[in-house]
């Protein structure tokens, strides 16, 4: 097992965001600027500049996390990590890479996460966040991005039902039916959370939405 030390950072690891990492290598965070620093021109081109280096920087941060705690797994076998990774390649998307667009690693560590203890309501969570993505793709996995067809709550349309629209529904609805059974499990663990309400209520409406392509 992890002692206390290790998880924490790993922890920190898998909390860490992009907005996170951007503000504290752009010095925001540390009061390393002032609020005179935001009305300059010079500051907010500093800004554009610095944003595609810092992604570019953050992905390869998390992917090094990502490594470094899979090398753990296979000698430790703690299953934390299955919930930590989860949340890493949650936050790791590779453009072009169908594994990464459709969170199909995310999904995995957040089931193995499950498995290993049924009342982890936060992988629960994740893993219908998961769901709700592909959902929101069309739900196809064999296509690439150029290709998908998004289908969202509030969208409709005049024209009429055609069978890649019809078959793109039913997909699009089985991932936010999985999306809401995920969310129902994690509400049964931690009744109380207002976040896992409001999801599940976005999902029950954008899987109605859905609905009015069949």
């Amino acid at each position: 097992m992890l002692n206390k030390k290790d998880y924490e950072l790993l922890e920190f690891w898998a909390e860490q965001t992009f907005d996170d990492y951007f503000d504290y290598m752009t010095g925001i965070k540390g009061n390393k600027l002032t609020k005179g620093d935001f009305e300059k021109v010079e500051f907010n081109k500093f800004f554009e500049n610095q944003l595609e280096k810092l992604t570019e920087e953050y992905a390869a941060v998390l992917l090094s996390r990502i490594q470094h705690c899979e090398k753990l797994l296979k000698s430790i076998q703690d299953p934390r990590l299955f919930f930590i990774l989860a949340r890493l390649y949650d936050k790791y998307i590779v453009e072009g890479n169908l594994d990464h667009l459709y969170q199909r690693t995310t999904r995995y560590y957040a089931i193995k996460a499950i498995r290993a203890d049924r009342r982890h309501h936060k992988a629960w969570y994740l893993l219908g966040q998961a769901y709700s993505f592909v959902a929101l793709l069309g739900g196809n996995e064999k296509v690439g991005i150029k290709s998908i067809k998004i289908v969202t709550a509030g969208y409709k349309s005049d024209n009429v039902k055609t069978g890649y629209e019809i078959d793109g529904a039913k997909k699009t609805i089985r991932f936010y039916e999985r999306a809401i059974f995920c969310l129902q499990q994690a509400l049964k663990i931690s009744p109380q959370n207002v976040t896992y309400k409001n999801e599940l209520k976005k999902h029950y409406d954008e899987r109605n939405e859905a609905y009015k392509y069949l």
